[in-house]
């Protein structure tokens, strides 16, 4: 057989393999990052159950100036921070609000976590957060259910850091319409949760993410 014509063949082969080779090598990595995902929030999961039964008020970020700095970029790493750092000063009034929780029925834990935006269980600022990050981690949310009545109180945003988990506040600083009734009520619900009534009542005519586009929250 002619040298081109072995090169072709060699080369064609090639490309046969790497077509047939590449779904099954993307399936592969996308069920990895499933395990990994469901593994991650059934670590929080069992975190945030032992944190409802006993609260305490030690979660706040260690060195969050430093933490913020690594995570986004330095215009917003800086507000962020200010902002976190002023919420932190009533951190220990967590196991107050966890026990006013328990004492309102209280008694289940629901726990999501969210790793990209835009995830439509996720409410806008932590979208918004997981659009800007520079260095993209998950974001877990901590809900308090009723088991026989509509009683629900929520805790976010969480973060892993090292091998624990810390309370990273709302970060409202991202918001750069707060005081817009809509975007504001976007901002601190999921996402999924409001938008339905929002349309019902006519506050939105479009998507939950299409208003926050519009209003600078999100891009």
């Amino acid at each position: 057989m002619p040298r081109n014509n072995i090169l072709r063949a060699i080369l064609l082969t090639t490309l046969s393999l790497l077509a047939t080779n590449a779904p099954a090598q993307s399936t592969t990595a996308d069920a990895s990052a499933a395990q990994r995902a469901a593994a991650e929030k059934k670590a929080f999961a069992a975190w945030a159950e032992a944190f409802f039964a006993e609260p305490h008020g030690k979660v706040a970020i260690p060195d969050a100036k430093t933490w913020f700095a690594e995570h986004f970029p330095a215009d917003l790493a800086k507000p962020l921070s200010a902002e976190y750092l002023e919420q932190v000063k009533g951190i220990e009034g967590l196991p107050a609000f966890i026990e006013a929780a328990k004492q309102k029925g209280c008694d289940t834990v629901e726990v999501a976590r969210h790793a990209k935006a835009i995830d439509i269980q996720a409410n806008g600022l932590q979208n918004a957060a997981l659009q800007r990050m520079t260095k993209p981690t998950a974001l877990y949310t901590l809900r308090m259910t009723s088991s026989h009545g509509d009683a629900s109180m929520t805790l976010w945003s969480f973060v892993r850091v090292g091998d624990k988990y810390y309370w990273l506040g709302k970060l409202s600083a991202l918001n750069p319409t707060r005081g817009d009734m809509v975007a504001d009520i976007l901002c601190s619900m999921p996402l999924a949760q409001i938008e339905p009534l929002l349309k019902e009542k006519e506050l939105i005519t479009g998507s939950a993410v299409d208003y926050l586009r519009e209003q600078g929250v999100l891009k």
